[in-house]
C-alpha cells in the first residue's frame, strides 16, 4: 500500500501519513514563513524528550504470549510496535514510551464493530485495529481477576512482559492488553479506565494452569494435550506444525480460530533453536529455502549484535502460525545453541568469528533479546516495568 496516499481511508491500525506536498513549488518561501515554521520546528524540539504515544502510535502486531506456568502464576506478554510516522524520519523516537494496561479474566472479552455496516471484527484477529472502529473489553468487570497498567519502553524493544500471581488452577483464562494514557496522572490503576474501550488493543491470549505439584488434575478434567517442537528454521518454511497445534491438529478449519475446548493445547514446550541467527549464505542458501521465506530475512546477515537479535524475533513472531500458537496455550521454553551461536562454548562458538566482536557481548545480547521477546522468568525476577491493581477488578 502507498502510505502516502491521500485519498482513501487509512489501513486499520495506522493513522494517516502527514503529506509531504509543498504549497509553493517550485519557489523559495518567503520569510514571512520561514518565521513560523521555525517556531514549530522549536517547539516539537521542545517536547521530543517528552514524546509519549499521542506522537508515535502503537500498534498490536506481534501478538500476545503467556508462559512459565505454575499452579497460580503465569508470565503474560506482549509488544507494542512504534508506528505512523511520515517516510523518511527516525521511527520510533527512543523516548517514546506506552502506557499499557493488562486484564486476565475468567471469561472472553467482547469484541464488536462500532460501525454496524464496517467490516465485523473476529475476535483473535492479529489486524490491528484502528481507534474507535471496534469497543473491546470486559463489561464485567466481576469477570476481571487481575488487571494492571505496564510500561512499554525502548530499553526493552518496546515489548511487555508481566508475572501475574494469585491465578486459581483448573480455571481457564483469558487475557489481553490496550494501550491508555496515565501521563495526566489522575488514572494510575487498571481500573480507572473504562472497562470497554476504543482504543488499540492486542489480541487475546488464553490460558489454564496446572494444580500444585503432587496434587492429581480431577477425574472429570479430560486429558491433557502438550506439544513438542524444536529447531524453526524461517527459511526452510512456513511454520504449519505451528498452526495445526493451536487449531487442534487440523481439527478447526477456520482460518483464524484456535481449537474448541475439547481439543485445544494445556501447554507447549520449545527445546531450543527456536529461531536460527544464520543469514541469507546457509543453511538455508536462496537455492535450498522458500524464496519468499528467504527474500524476508531480517537482517539478510547472520545476527551478531543486540538489534540483529531484536530484528529476528520480531520476524518470526511475525509468522500467523506461531502468534497463534502463543495465543492458546502457555510455553515452557529453553534455549539451545541457535539462540546464540552455532556450537558454542564457554568463550566462542564454531560459528563465531574473530572479527564479529567480543562473544560474551555477543551472548549477553541474544540472551537479553531471548529474555525480551519471550514469556520467560528473568534471573533476578526482572519482568519489566509494572504494577497491578490492588485488588481484583
Amino acid at each position: 500500500s502507498d502510505r502516502g496516499a491521500t485519498q482513501g481511508e487509512p489501513p486499520a491500525g495506522f493513522t494517516r501519513p502527514r503529506t509531504r506536498t509543498d504549497p509553493h513549488p517550485g519557489g523559495p518561501r518567503s520569510p514571512a514563513m520561514i518565521a513560523p515554521l521555525a517556531t514549530i520546528a522549536l517547539l516539537a524540539t521542545a517536547f521530543a524528550s517528552g514524546a509519549r504515544a499521542e506522537a508515535v502510535h502503537g500498534a498490536f502486531v506481534h501478538g500476545v504470549a503467556s508462559g512459565d506456568p505454575t499452579h497460580d502464576s503465569v508470565v503474560i506478554w506482549t509488544r507494542v510496535t512504534p508506528t505512523g510516522r511520515d517516510p523518511g524520519e527516525t521511527d520510533p523516537d527512543p523516548n517514546v514510551s506506552f502506557d499499557v494496561r493488562w486484564r486476565v479474566a475468567t471469561t472472553p472479552p467482547t469484541s464488536a464493530a462500532v460501525d454496524p455496516d464496517a467490516r465485523p471484527v473476529a475476535e483473535g484477529s492479529r489486524v490491528p485495529m484502528a481507534p474507535g472502529s471496534t469497543v473491546f473489553g470486559w463489561s464485567d468487570s466481576s469477570k476481571v481477576a487481575r488487571a494492571g497498567i505496564a510500561t512499554a519502553r525502548a530499553e526493552r524493544d518496546w515489548t511487555v512482559k508481566v508475572d501475574v500471581a494469585g491465578l486459581s488452577h483448573g480455571v481457564r483464562y483469558w487475557y489481553a492488553f490496550d494501550v491508555v494514557d496515565t501521563s495526566g496522572g489522575s488514572k494510575t490503576r487498571a481500573s480507572d479506565f473504562p472497562p470497554m474501550t476504543r482504543e488499540r488493543r492486542s489480541e487475546t491470549g488464553t490460558f489454564e494452569l496446572p494444580p500444585p505439584k503432587g496434587v492429581a488434575y480431577p477425574r472429570d478434567h479430560g486429558p491433557l494435550r502438550a506439544a513438542v517442537f524444536s529447531c524453526a528454521n524461517w527459511g526452510w518454511g512456513y511454520f504449519h506444525a505451528y498452526d495445526a497445534a493451536a487449531r487442534g491438529w487440523g481439527g478447526v478449519d477456520e482460518v483464524d480460530s484456535v481449537a474448541e475446548d475439547s481439543r485445544r493445547l494445556h501447554a507447549w514446550f520449545h527445546l531450543g533453536d527456536y529461531y536460527y541467527e544464520y543469514g541469507q549464505t546457509h543453511y538455508p542458501n536462496a537455492d535450498e529455502s522458500v524464496p519468499e521465506r528467504w527474500r524476508s530475512l531480517d537482517p539478510s546477515s547472520e545476527t551478531v549484535t543486540l538489534d540483529d537479535y531484536r530484528r529476528r524475533h520480531r520476524l518470526y513472531r511475525s509468522d500467523p502460525g506461531l502468534q497463534r500458537l502463543h495465543a492458546s496455550a502457555p510455553v515452557v521454553a529453553m534455549w539451545d545453541d541457535h539462540e546464540i551461536a552455532n556450537n558454542p562454548w564457554m568463550n566462542g562458538a564454531e560459528d563465531h568469528q574473530a572479527w564479529e566482536g567480543d562473544f560474551k557481548t555477543r551472548a549477553r545480547a541474544a540472551i537479553r533479546a531471548y529474555h525480551e521477546w519471550l514469556p520467560t522468568r528473568e534471573p533476578g525476577g526482572s519482568n519489566g516495568d509494572s504494577s497491578e491493581d490492588d485488588s481484583d477488578s
